[in-house]
């Protein structure tokens, strides 16, 4: 049974290409399922990991296989109908064809301006609740898809979920952009927890260039109560570099636990 319509759960669909991008584009609005569903409201549209019978990627070289393409709000279910063949994408249909099949109405369907890839389930899924982390790839992952914080914000905001937040690595993200703290103010409504580490060398955040009780104390000026965690390659003996740690920091957190959990 579905879950209802929970504004704090995203649920998702994944159907295969060129389907998808269709149906984010507007130019499918039903999608002919098997079961009904009482589901109604928003609805993240995932692209599977491979196409249709009889298409490729010959026929789609630019279609997004294997992640989340848009958001649509599913209006209705109801039993489908010959007259429904247009708005599915059927040549035509006879009632026969319709039997026992169900019509998922959509409307207002929005494509991400980047897809978000991740793994897809048959039936109805879940979005997880996962943060989308801004990887440098300068140093540590070429090639990965999002490498600033200002486009994995926005993806947050056009997806429109509070299960979907940006974890703002300050490593990565001094090494990719710079202007931490202009790019943390700008984007703290998505901001969903901090990664913290020293640059260069990804060791201890007091050994680097990187003025973290400054950027403590900044982020806690703009209103965050979240964690703000420390994830980086000891240098020298694991407590002693977590004394030092904290000791450098307090500066920003003297006073004020519970605000900034650091």
């Amino acid at each position: 049974m579905d879950r209802g319509t929970d504004e704090r759960v995203v649920k998702a669909l994944t159907i295969r290409q060129p389907w998808a991008a269709c149906i984010v584009e507007a130019s499918k609005t039903i999608e002919v399922r098997t079961r009904r569903t009482h589901h109604r409201g928003p609805l993240a549209i995932h692209a599977a990991a491979r196409f249709d019978s009889g298409y490729s990627r010959k026929d789609f070289p630019d279609l997004p296989l294997g992640a989340v393409v848009g958001m649509v709000q599913l209006l209705d279910c109801r039993p489908l109908v010959p007259a429904d063949a247009e708005a599915a994408l059927f040549e035509e249909l006879t009632e026969e064809d319709c039997e026992g099949l169900w019509a998922w109405v959509l409307a207002e369907p929005e494509e991400l301006i980047e897809p978000l890839p991740c793994k897809g389930y048959q039936n109805f899924w879940t979005m997880p609740d996962d943060v989308a982390e801004a990887l440098n790839t300068a140093h540590d992952h070429p090639g990965y898809w999002l490498t600033g914080s200002d486009a994995g914000a926005a993806l947050c905001r056009e997806v429109g979920s509070p299960r979907l937040r940006l974890l703002y690595d300050c490593y990565h993200m001094q090494i990719s952009e710079g202007d931490l703290a202009v790019h943390i103010e700008r984007n703290i409504d998505v901001i969903g927890h901090f990664h913290a580490a020293g640059v260069p060398g990804r060791h201890e955040p007091y050994a680097g260039e990187i003025n973290y009780p400054f950027l403590l104390e900044h982020i806690r000026r703009l209103g965050y109560r979240g964690v703000f965690a420390l994830e980086y390659g000891p240098s020298i003996d694991d407590q002693e570099s977590l004394r030092r740690c904290r000791a450098h920091l307090s500066g920003a957190t003297a006073d004020r636990e519970g605000e900034v959990d650091a």
